[in-house]
């Protein structure tokens, strides 16, 4: 359960939005600072639609890996996404739990950031809810967020290029996410998701 649940938490960016699990990126990239915020949230329209996530696997270097297939659903201020877990790479054969349902709000603080992809917009995300198969979390998962960070505010990029929607990359360890001085300042090219 520890090993999915790590996982799970890997695919919130973006996703978490959700967090990408690494990837590849071009390093040059430069960051204009945060304003005041986009108290509308119109800088946040560009991500509005369902994006897909088609099936993967959740840990490739794993031989016992499970799969994927995630969809996130972004509307101004709020993103849900959810993903559906297979043991099978053709994600035909459903995992026990299937269904993890992640609800975040999404800020956008004003600042961008220029990428070779193109002009990614700082988002920050905040994990608000989270359902197991349609349940709120066991004990044991419950405790892992809570004593995990999940609920942090993540400070990440959004972009969307083509149809495709992509998010920070994480392979700096010093760009985490956690703070607004560790927001990554390259784009994630691995793990993106296609409009739907």
């Amino acid at each position: 359960m520890v090993i999915k649940t790590c996982a799970i938490l890997c695919f919130s960016v973006a996703g978490s939005l959700l967090t990408a699990c690494g990837g590849s990126s071009d390093s040059a990239s430069t960051s204009t600072p945060e304003g005041d915020g986009d108290p509308l949230n119109t800088a946040g329209t560009m991500f509005n639609g369902t994006w897909m996530q088609s099936c993967r696997a959740a840990d490739p270097g794993e031989a016992d890996t499970l799969y994927t297939v995630s969809t996130i659903t972004v509307s101004g201020g709020s993103a849900s996404t959810r993903t559906l877990y297979y043991t099978d790479p053709d994600c035909q054969t459903p995992d026990i739990p299937t269904e993890y349902l992640m609800t975040r709000s999404l800020a956008y603080p004003g600042g961008t950031t220029t990428t070779p992809q193109g002009l990614a917009t700082h988002v920050d995300t905040q994990l608000e809810s989270v359902l197991v198969d349609g349940q709120p979390p066991g004990a044991e998962f419950q405790s892992f967020l809570d004593s995990s960070d999940s609920y942090s505010v993540e400070y990440d990029l959004g972009l969307v290029a083509g149809g495709t929607l992509y998010f920070g990359s994480e392979d700096d360890e010093l760009l985490d996410g956690s703070s607004a001085a560790k927001r990554p300042v390259t784009i994630d090219t691995v793990d993106t998701y296609l409009l739907q």
